[in-house]
């Protein structure tokens, strides 16, 4: 038994499995090196002529750049070994989630190619082998030889000139998009699917030719030709079942090759694969991406040649490895256990229960994930419990806590000082749990900041409030709220006081709401004591955030004091009147339920209706429980910043300078380095339209949906911070073989570009101290009651060029965007006053079934939307018969603020994930605002 082939089979597995894992921590080590030696890194790869020596030798601090690499490299293994492959450098996105949507596109070409080449491949072999000897042997010899000795591009390239360019069979640039039919990914994949296929096809067929050929020289193949059978019977029926091991072997290497051709084939065609997106992380020298898709691709091509070695070793027991004896008593004893009945018994019922609880897990997956419990304990009755005044007074913060405990308990009433002068907060840790592992807890860093603030008849105001703040910040950055103060009986003579927040990246636009307390007397204040349960960034992990830190107040009377009085309580009186649902849902005798839709309903933020200039509030909802102040509760908008942001933008300069306006051109204000003559007749229409006519992705006329934004090129134009390098990167595009206004393609960048050109236009008007946002401030949303819309701004050395990104970095309350939204909905009025342009901002909103580009984005019922002038027109059928085109501003998420015709306007800022569909469909907003006011 010591002798037995299953010893000798499970120990040689064995071996062969840890050297797998041994090589592929090797080459980790490798790729970590010698990226490492690379001349540059990524704060000089990315930076550009005009930046800074301070600002990249900041970035390579915050970056971990002066670190030994030994130091580097242990604590990217560590965080890989607990499953976090961190955030690319480049994109400033989940690593994880970009390597799941590359990984498949890749993997989709392979297989392809694979299906393309293996059969041809055998069948190729078998045949030459049969003909040895023949013109036709020599001539597929010769071909194999020929493909096998020239360099992958090569091939790709002859390809691209034959039949792309001179057959024109296929596009020349890959048109490859997962929502669009097989055929059409087929045919605009073609070329590196062949090209793939041809590299990948002539291992495959040399291995079969010699393998089948031994095979035919062995003495019972001479036996069956003495016995009278044909060549072909015998080639067919006797050897290649005899050759299939080797084959098999082959087969196997070949898809490990694939992985490898997959880099140069997917960078020719530009590809959106993994290789490609490995090229574009060397290029940037974006480290932590560039160990992950060199960790992944190790991974799969060591899996597959550990998978050839294991083919081999069964089909030939000369390669196995005889184990120690005692070892070998042991397996075979092993191999005893496991053929009696009762282990197989155990063994049948064990692996029953694997593969239901897999298919459990990938079926419910997002319960896994993302349907963790979204509240903390609720408030107890009684006196306060959590958040005393010797809490405040405490080292530390225990955790997560009922929002509620920010608000007034108990008995409560004015506050009991006055608090007025400047805060300080230092920077501090906070503690933040991830709400998809709530045992796993990570430290995360409060910026430092001051402000000065004042009371207001109960209010704590902020002076600096609805503005980025500190401006210096090397991660977030504060945008602060009006709060409030009182007192509570059992606090003896403290007053309290609790503050709105949102935190926000630096470079992003995603924003994390959170709140702010702390006592103080006469004298003294407590520690401060914040939290963080809610947030809008779709595209990453939901946490939670809590810390406690000490920090100043100098009481100070402001110089200012009652000019900032007037000007709060000027705004205050503009505010909208606000009302719970409850309110709404009285009026009604049919429920009003179905208004948040059926699913992902733990996604949405907050949402509502607005009817005759009154704001029904369904929810304002976090995981610590209801947020207390719910209409300060700013949400990172994203693309709805299209509209309330470069839509309001472009209508306002109409107004003040005619609506001419609409078609200059955007290269007489911004003109972009390129090499095609494309741009030369897009015009600021086109860009508002996203009907360009510009652009590399699916350069065909489909009539599929085609979202420009998720692509290497769209985020290097996303991150680039200075206006030139935006334009550099915008250069790039190439052009549509289509003119500016006839086809639709959702690209964020366009706005961006329309935000730069409004500007400068406005400088030619209004002079060179002319800015566009502050236009936007003083001339719109002012006069509305809006004391200012935070927006990411580029980052320029001359304050005054600095340009605002209109096409998603938007933050504003609900309030806000009501107040816009109905400015669109009053055809640009307001009080009067005529605002925006009338007869353009009537186009805008206007209902018309026969109006905008179509989008190619079908919902369910089977319609399909059209876009115009940064308005999503989604058909609607009143319950009255009468068929319109709503006009809606959306952005990722779910966020959404639809106009209907009846003068209501529904709206919900939701952060809902790409496997979470419920929060993207709006439907129940244009049903709900329908049964409350008939559009009909």
């Amino acid at each position: 038994m010591f002798g037995s082939s299953f010893s000798r089979y499970v120990y040689t597995a064995g071996i062969r499995i840890a050297g797998a894992f041994g090589t592929l921590a090797g080459v980790s080590v490798i790729f970590f090196v010698l990226t490492d030696w690379l001349p540059g890194d990524f704060a000089t790869a990315t930076a550009s002529r005009d930046t800074l020596i301070e600002t990249i030798l900041r970035q390579q601090f915050e970056l971990g750049l002066f670190r030994s690499a030994w130091d580097r490299y242990w604590e990217w293994a560590f965080n890989v070994l607990a499953g976090d492959f961190g955030t690319s450098w480049f994109t400033r996105i989940e690593i994880t989630e970009l390597l799941a949507t590359r990984l498949w596109h890749s993997l989709w070409l392979a297989g392809w190619a694979a299906a393309l080449a293996i059969p041809v491949g055998i069948a190729l072999g078998v045949a030459s082998a049969g003909l040895q000897g023949s013109r036709f042997d020599r001539v597929v010899n010769v071909g194999a030889l020929t493909a096998i000795s020239v360099p992958d591009f090569v091939v790709a390239y002859a390809l691209m000139a034959l039949l792309g360019v001179h057959f024109k069979i296929f596009p020349v640039f890959v048109a490859y998009e997962p929502s669009l039919p097989l055929s059409d990914r087929l045919l605009g994949a073609g070329l590196p699917v062949l090209s793939l296929a041809f590299v990948s096809m002539t291992p495959v067929l040399r291995i079969t030719r010699a393998t089948v050929i031994n095979v035919l020289r062995e003495p019972y193949v001479e036996m069956a030709q003495l016995k009278g059978l044909g060549r072909w019977r015998i080639v067919l029926a006797h050897a290649l079942p005899n050759a299939a091991g080797p084959i098999a072997n082959a087969v196997v290497l070949v898809l490990g090759n694939l992985i490898v051709g997959l880099v140069v084939i997917e960078t020719v065609f530009s590809y959106p694969g993994l290789g490609e997106l490995l090229i574009t992380a060397v290029k940037s020298r974006d480290i932590p991406l560039i160990q992950a898709c060199g960790l992944l691709s190790a991974a799969l091509y060591i899996a597959l040649n550990l998978s050839a070695d294991l083919i081999s070793t069964l089909t030939n027991p000369r390669l196995l490895y005889a184990p120690p004896r005692q070892l070998g008593i042991s397996l075979a004893r092993l191999q005893d256990r496991i053929t009696s009945r009762s282990s197989r018994r155990w063994l049948a019922a064990a692996g029953a229960a694997g593969v239901a609880f897999m298919v459990w897990q990938f079926a419910f997956s997002d319960v896994i994930l993302y349907r963790q419990p979204l509240n903390v304990p609720a408030v107890k009755p009684g006196p306060r419990t959590e958040l005393t005044v010797q809490n405040l007074q405490s080292d530390h913060a225990d955790g997560l806590i009922h929002n509620a405990y920010f608000s007034p308990l108990g008995d409560h009433g004015p506050a009991r000082h006055m608090l007025e002068g400047t805060v300080r907060v230092p920077a501090f840790r906070l503690e933040r749990r991830f709400a998809d592992s709530y045992e796993r807890t990570t430290a995360a860093e409060f910026p430092a900041f001051s402000f000065r603030l004042f009371e207001h008849e109960g209010q704590l105001v902020p002076v600096e409030r609805n503005i980025f703040l500190p401006r210096d910040s090397k991660g977030m950055r504060v945008i602060l709220s009006p709060g409030r103060v009182w007192s509570e009986a059992t606090d003896g003579d403290w007053s309290r006081a609790a503050l709105p927040f949102t935190l926000v990246h630096r470079r992003g636009s995603a924003s994390f709401s959170g709140v702010a307390t702390f006592a103080y007397n006469a004298s003294s204040v407590s520690r401060l004591r914040v939290q963080l349960a809610q947030e809008q960034i779709p595209w990453s992990g939901k946490f939670d955030a809590w810390g406690q830190t000490d920090f100043s107040v100098v009481r100070k009377p402001l110089p200012d004091i009652d000019q900032l009085r007037k000007a709060f309580v000027r705004i205050a009186e503009q505010r909208l009147d606000v009302r719970p649902w409850v309110d709404l849902q009285a009026k009604f005798w049919r429920s009003l339920e179905i208004f948040d839709g059926e699913h992902g309903r733990d996604d949405i933020t907050v949402s509502g209706l607005m009817v005759d200039d009154v704001v029904y509030v369904r929810r304002c909802r976090t995981r610590a429980g209801p947020y207390p102040f719910c209409r300060q509760m700013r949400n990172a908008v994203y693309s709805v910043s299209k509209s309330v942001g470069a839509a309001a933008a472009l209508l306002r300069l109409a107004e003040k300078y005619g609506p001419s306006v609409l078609h200059e051109r955007i290269v007489d204000y911004a003109p972009i380095p390129t090499n095609h003559d494309g741009w030369r007749d897009v015009r600021f229409i086109h860009a508002l339209d996203m009907t360009t006519g510009i652009g590399n992705k699916v350069p065909v006329r489909t009539a599929g949906y085609v979202d420009v934004d998720n692509t290497a090129m769209a985020y290097s134009v996303w991150n680039a911070r200075t206006v030139d390098d935006k334009l550099r990167q915008v250069g790039r595009f190439a052009n549509y073989p289509w003119s500016p206004g006839e086809v639709f393609r959702y690209r964020t960048s366009d706005t961006d570009l329309l935000a730069v050109a409004m500007d400068r236009y406005l400088k030619t008007r209004e002079g060179p101290d002319a800015r566009l946002w502050d236009m936007m401030n003083d001339e719109v949303y002012g006069p509305l009651g809006i004391e200012s819309f935070p927006v990411r701004h580029t980052e320029e050395p001359d304050r005054r060029e600095r340009a605002p990104g209109l096409g998603g970095t938007m933050l504003g309350t609900f309030e806000d965007v009501l107040k816009v939204a109905r400015l669109f909905q009053n055809h640009g009025a307001h009080q009067g006053r005529q605002i925006l342009h009338r007869d353009l901002t009537e186009r805008a909103v206007s209902t018309d079934m026969s109006r905008g580009t179509p989008t190619g984005w079908v919902y369910e019922d089977g319609t399909t939307s059209t876009y115009s002038m940064s308005f999503w027109l989604m058909p609607f059928t009143g319950r009255g018969g009468c068929r319109h085109r709503i006009p809606a501003m959306a952005g990722v998420g779910g966020n959404y603020v639809i106009l209907m015709p009846n003068k209501v306007i529904g709206f919900r800022f939701a952060d809902g994930h790409d496997d979470a569909p419920g929060t993207w469909v709006s439907k129940h907003i244009r049903e709900t605002a329908d049964r409350v006011k008939g559009i009909c």
